[in-house]
C-alpha cells in the first residue's frame, strides 16, 4: 500500500552516516609538469579554482587554470591559461582544451549551457590568440563552448581597470555574474570610487549580451577597503539574486565582514547586510534551500564573537548560517576542530540537502578522524532545516590536498574535484606542483524534505509489482521535477533519477537483482512510498 511519509528522522535516517572516510568509484589525477589551480583558494586569496559540473549522460566538466604544456594539459600560451576537460562517468578524458593568450587567463566557474556545452566565468588580461580585445589590466569574461569544447563566442566586460568574475549563476533567460571591479568606465557605469574595488554583479542574456551590471559603489566609502562578491543564488520566480562576498580591509585581519545585497531582476538593490565575527570572516558559497525558503551561506571564520555563537578553536572553522528573504540571521553552527577548517564551496543535491567542500587539518571535534597528511579534503552534507551535519567525508594524501566543488551524477553518486600535491593514499599519482583531482563517490545524498508543507498526495501507482525490467507511475498530478529513488533490504541506493518530460516509465539496470525493494518518489507537494518486488 501506498502511503505518505510522515516522519522527517525517518528520512534523514535513511542515509545517516557520520563516517569520515568514503567509499569511491574511482580516483584520479590529470595534469602536467606545472601547476593546475596554482594559489591557495578562495576569499582574500582568489576565488576557488577548480570548479565542476555534471551533464545528463554523467560526464563530468572541469575548468581550472594552468601552467602546463605537458601532459594531460598539452599547451600553454602564456602564464596561467583557462584549462578545460571532459571525463566520462568512469573518468576518462574526453576532452581537453586550452584557452588564453600571452597574459593571465584564470577560470573561476563552470556551468552547463543550453546545448549541453558549457559556459566559464573569469578574467583575462591578454589580448591575443582566443582573446582578441582587453579594456584594460583584466577583464571579466564569459565564453560559451558546444559540446565537443569548440569555442562559440567569448564576452570581455569591464573597464581600464582590474574586473573579474567568480560565479555564475543560471536564471530562466540567462546568467547572472559576480564578482569585483576597480573601473569607472567602460561597461561600468554606477562605481564613483576610483582606486577602490568594489563588489559587481552584471546579468546577460543566454548570448552574453549585457542587459544591467551594478557595483556596491563605495559603501563603506573608503578607499582602504574593498568589496567582492564570490557566489550568488537566485531566490523566486521572479529572478531575484542575492550575492554574497566580504567588505574590509584586506591588509587587515580583523576588519573583514561577510557582505550579501538582495537585487531584484532590474537591478534595484532591495536590501544589504553584512555578519560574521571580531575577526577575519571569509565568505564563500551561497545557495537557496527550496526546503526552508532561505539564504544558507558558508564561511570561514576565527572566533566565537560578533555574529558568531561557538568557535571549535585553532585557525578557523566553516560557519554555515540561514538568512531570511529580508536579510536577517536566523540559525548558525560552526564545524571544527583545534586546527584550521576552511570551506571552498556549497552546493545543492538533488535531495536538496547542502554539501559544503573545503580541507581540514583537525583530527578532533566533528574532524574526529586520523590525518592523511597536510590539509586533506573534506565535506559535509548539511540539513537544511536545522543545519544539522547528516554525514561527513574526508579523503587525502599525505601531502596538501584541497577540495573545492562538489557535483552530483543522476544516479545517486557524488562528484568531488580540487587539487593536489600528493601521490598515495587516495591520490595515486602527481605529475608535478599541484594537479586536478577528481573523486567519484559512492555516498548518496539523504533525503530531507519540509513536511509542514506537504499534502496527501493524489492516487500514485508503481506498476507493475512484481516487474521484470520495467516499472511505470500512473499520476494524476504532474512529476516532472519529481526524484523517483529504488532502495534495496539495506537501504542502498540502486536506482535513482530526476523525472523529466512526463516521463512515467523506467528501465532498471540489466543487473537489477530479484528481490524487495522500496520506492520513494518526491515530488513539488508530497512525498509517497512503496515496497515493490522484482522477479
Amino acid at each position: 500500500m501506498i502511503k505518505s511519509i510522515i516522519s522527517l528522522s525517518f528520512l534523514i535516517g535513511l542515509n545517516l552516516n557520520l563516517s569520515a572516510q568514503s567509499d569511491t568509484c574511482w580516483t584520479k589525477s590529470y595534469g602536467g609538469s606545472g601547476s593546475e589551480a596554482p594559489g591557495f583558494g578562495s576569499g582574500y586569496f582568489g576565488a576557488p579554482e577548480v570548479k565542476s559540473t555534471v551533464d545528463s549522460n554523467n560526464n563530468i566538466w572541469i575548468t581550472c587554470a594552468s601552467t602546463s604544456n605537458d601532459g594531460d594539459v598539452g599547451s600553454n600560451f602564456g602564464s596561467n591559461d583557462i584549462w578545460v576537460i571532459k571525463l566520462n562517468p568512469d573518468g576518462d578524458t574526453l576532452l581537453t582544451k586550452v584557452i588564453g593568450g600571452s597574459q593571465n587567463d584564470i577560470p573561476y566557474d563552470i556551468q552547463l549551457s543550453p546545448s549541453e556545452g558549457v559556459l566559464i566565468a573569469g578574467l583575462s588580461s591578454s589580448s591575443d590568440v582566443d582573446f582578441n580585445t582587453n579594456a584594460g589590466l583584466e577583464d571579466g569574461i564569459l565564453l560559451s563552448l558546444d559540446s565537443q569544447g569548440n569555442i562559440e563566442w567569448i564576452q570581455n566586460y569591464g573597464g581600464s581597470q582590474g574586473d573579474m568574475f567568480f560565479a555564475i549563476e543560471p536564471y530562466s533567460n540567462g546568467y547572472y555574474l559576480v564578482g569585483s571591479t576597480g573601473s569607472v568606465d567602460g561597461d561600468i557605469n554606477d562605481n564613483s570610487n576610483l582606486g577602490s574595488i568594489e563588489a559587481w554583479i552584471a546579468k546577460v542574456d543566454f548570448n552574453g549580451n549585457l542587459i544591467w551590471n551594478r557595483t556596491t559603489s563605495g559603501a563603506t566609502q573608503n578607499l582602504d577597503y574593498s568589496e567582492v562578491f564570490w557566489d550568488a543564488t537566485v531566490i523566486n520566480s521572479d529572478q531575484d539574486i542575492v550575492a554574497q562576498g566580504i567588505t574590509g580591509d584586506f591588509s587587515d585581519f580583523n576588519t573583514d565582514d561577510i557582505l550579501m545585497v538582495r537585487y531584484d531582476s532590474v537591478g534595484n538593490k532591495i536590501w544589504q547586510n553584512e555578519f560574521g565575527s571580531n575577526g577575519r570572516d571569509i565568505a564563500n558559497g551561497v545557495e537557496h534551500s527550496v526546503i526552508t525558503n532561505e539564504i544558507i551561506g558558508t564561511s570561514m571564520v576565527t572566533s566565537a564573537t560578533g555574529d558568531v555563537n561557538s568557535y571549535n578553536g585553532g585557525q578557523g572553522d566553516f560557519w554555515v548560517y540561514s538568512v531570511d528573504l529580508d536579510g536577517n540571521l536566523t540559525n548558525q553552527i560552526s564545524l571544527g576542530g583545534t586546527d584550521i577548517d576552511y570551506p571552498y564551496s556549497i552546493s545543492t543535491s538533488p535531495t536538496n540537502t547542502l554539501f559544503l567542500s573545503g580541507i581540514t587539518q583537525s583530527t578532533d571535534g566533528i574532524m574526529n578522524t586520523t590525518s592523511y597528511g597536510g590539509w586533506d579534503f573534506w565535506a559535509a552534507e548539511i540539513n537544511p532545516n536545522d543545519l544539522d551535519t547528516l554525514q561527513t567525508i574526508r579523503l587525502g594524501g599525505s601531502l596538501n590536498d584541497y577540495l573545492h566543488a562538489v557535483n552530483f551524477r543522476n544516479d545517486g553518486k557524488i562528484i568531488a574535484v580540487g587539487r593536489s600535491r600528493s601521490a598515495d593514499q587516495f591520490v595515486q599519482s602527481n605529475q608535478g606542483a599541484s594537479d586536478l583531482f577528481v573523486a567519484c563517490l559512492t555516498n548518496e545524498p539523504s533525503v530531507v524534505v519540509d513536511l509542514s508543507s506537504y499534502t496527501e498526495p493524489e492516487e500514485i501507482r508503481f506498476f507493475p509489482n512484481p516487474f521484470s525490467q520495467e516499472i511505470s507511475i500512473k499520476s494524476s498530478t504532474d512529476l516532472n521535477g519529481s526524484i523517483f529513488t529504488i532502495r534495496d533490504a539495506t537501504g542502498r541506493v540502486v536506482y535513482s533519477t530526476t523525472v523529466s518530460n512526463n516521463q512515467s516509465k523506467f528501465r532498471m539496470p540489466e543487473d537489477f537483482r530479484a528481490g524487495v525493494y522500496h520506492v520513494i518518489l518526491i515530488s513539488q507537494n508530497s512525498v509517497v512510498q512503496a515496497k515493490i518486488i522484482k522477479n
